[in-house]
């Protein structure tokens, strides 16, 4: 049953590409940067580059504190295919990948001093891949705001759920 449905998704998205039509007088931009928030593409500052129909998104965001004992990292890598574009809007399918690393502080209760030792971390790492489908609406020429709904396996192939992102760009 879920490997028809994920048929009937494939051909009917790619099918969708038959309704493309190219306006010679319309501008295309290829680069983007701005901002994503997502499971499988990451999250933190985003570039984005698009020259035709297949295209690339690098999101990144490197955090800490405590000159880096306590740090979080998230890297995303995604690959984007446009189905259709329209004046207002792009329809895209796309494969996310999602590298996230968090190392903090842990407490540990010494159980015959009844004191907490505050030199002991712990670092968290997992890996999120996703599919699925990104629709972008222009609010206007140069910024572009991306929906992204779609499945995805979660920490390391723990789980498979679904997944939503978000990002705002800047197109030039």
């Amino acid at each position: 049953m879920k490997t028809s449905f994920f048929t009937v998704l494939i051909i009917v998205l790619f099918s969708c590409s038959a309704l493309y039509s190219q306006d010679t007088t319309r501008v295309h931009y290829k680069h983007s940067i701005g901002f994503c928030a997502g499971f499988t593409t990451g999250y933190g500052f985003s570039y984005r580059f698009i020259p035709k129909k297949f295209g690339f998104q690098l999101t990144f965001a490197p955090f800490y504190t405590d000159h880096g004992k306590t740090s979080v990292i998230s890297a995303g890598f995604t690959l984007l295919r446009r189905i259709s574009e329209t004046r207002g809007s792009n329809f895209y399918v796309y494969f996310a990948n999602h590298y996230f690393y968090n190392r903090y502080a842990s407490e540990e209760l010494n159980p015959i001093t009844y004191t907490y030792n505050n030199n002991t971390y712990t670092t968290n790492k997992s890996w999120n891949t996703g599919i699925g489908i990104d629709f972008e609406w222009h609010a206007q020429k140069r910024i572009v705001l991306n929906l992204m709904a779609g499945i995805a396996q979660y920490n390391t192939f723990a789980s498979l759920l679904p997944t939503g992102e978000i990002a705002i760009y800047y197109r030039f």
